[in-house]
């Protein structure tokens, strides 16, 4: 049962740390996505700016606008350095490419047939190393420019950061999880040690019940058996019935300081008493369970005063006059 309960725990432990670690590592990529698509975005619209919308001029005096020639090649080539500019017809035919970046994976006929009159288009291009990010604008004389960046350093960014994330998740969860495993056991010893008082709690209890019951059952059979015989003739049976109803009655209060002594609280009322006669008192009791079984009982004692407490003392005479009969066999004495 207890090991059942303990993979529980550790299975909910690990399943919440889990969704945590999850939670943790989508917001990480997340975020570092956004923000580098932030930069490189802002570093594409800043160099339409600077090349387009305005061009910084030449040092001869103004430039064209927009620029053409070799003064508009001379700005393209002068963007940042992770940033490509390049010109083309509607149909995608490359016009001008100054970095001379190798865009063989690009399909421009198809970034070019999205742009209109109103504004440009925004398209992720290529896979893996050869991905780009191109914004394309309407250009002098009916051609278009694209301006783009290389998402290689973002991707390997983020690669980098899922598998640190997979790897630092795994390595958590496992560490976590043989951690859950010790806290379970160690959570579990308070109930562990609960439960076995418990259970020797119902075992004491019922080892407890069961001689008063049968000394009562016992005496009961034998008074049946003559019911002609009046009481003062029975007196023994009469007074073992009366004794084990008023011992029945303490052993309810009994169980609960069987209880508090699994717990080290049983309080004890010791008392001066003649052992001898408490002696002599469980053998009578117990005689006529002891007559069912063909077992002969009888006591010769000496009469000796102790100091304790005489029903605790009781206790334990019953519990070993009671093994011995129940472990007796028929003809003993």
């Amino acid at each position: 049962m207890f090991r059942r309960v303990r993979i529980e725990l550790v299975a909910w432990y690990a399943g919440s740390l889990a969704l945590i670690l999850v939670a943790i590592g989508l917001s990480a990529y997340f975020f570092l996505r956004s923000s580098l698509d932030h930069e490189i975005n802002d570093s594409i619209e800043h160099t339409y700016e600077d090349v387009v919308e305005h061009p910084r001029p030449a040092r001869g005096g103004l430039p064209e606008t927009p620029l053409s020639g070799a003064l508009r090649d001379a700005a393209f080539a002068a963007v940042p350095t992770d940033v490509f500019v390049v010109v083309t017809d509607t149909e995608g035919h490359l016009l001008t490419n100054p970095r001379q970046v190798s865009l063989k994976n690009v399909d421009f006929e198809k970034l070019s047939s999205g742009v209109t009159n109103n504004g440009g288009t925004w398209n992720d291009v290529g896979s893996g190393d050869t991905a780009y990010r191109i914004a394309s604008y309407p250009y002098a004389d009916g051609n278009v420019i694209h301006i783009g960046r290389s998402l290689e350093a973002r991707n390997t960014q983020l690669d980098r950061l899922s598998l640190v994330m997979l790897i630092g998740g795994i390595a958590g969860l496992v560490l976590a999880t043989g951690g859950g495993l010790w806290l379970a056991c160690r959570s579990l010893v308070p109930i562990r040690r609960s439960f076995e008082t418990q259970r020797r709690f119902v075992s004491d209890a019922s080892h407890e019940l069961r001689t008063p019951i049968a000394v009562v059952r016992a005496n009961n059979e034998l008074l049946q058996r003559h019911p002609e015989e009046t009481i003062g003739e029975n007196i023994d049976q009469v007074d073992a019935i009366a004794a084990e109803s008023e011992h029945l009655t303490r052993l309810i209060e009994d169980l609960l300081m069987l209880a508090r002594a699994d717990e080290g609280r049983l309080a004890l009322a010791p008392g001066e008493f003649d052992l001898a006669e408490l002696a002599t008192e469980v053998t009578r009791d117990l005689a006529p369970v002891a007559a069912q079984k063909g077992i002969s009982l009888s006591i010769n004692a000496t009469p000796v005063r102790v100091e304790a407490d005489r029903q605790r003392i009781r206790q334990v005479l019953v519990i070993l006059l009671d093994n011995a009969l129940k472990y007796g066999r028929a003809g003993d004495e």
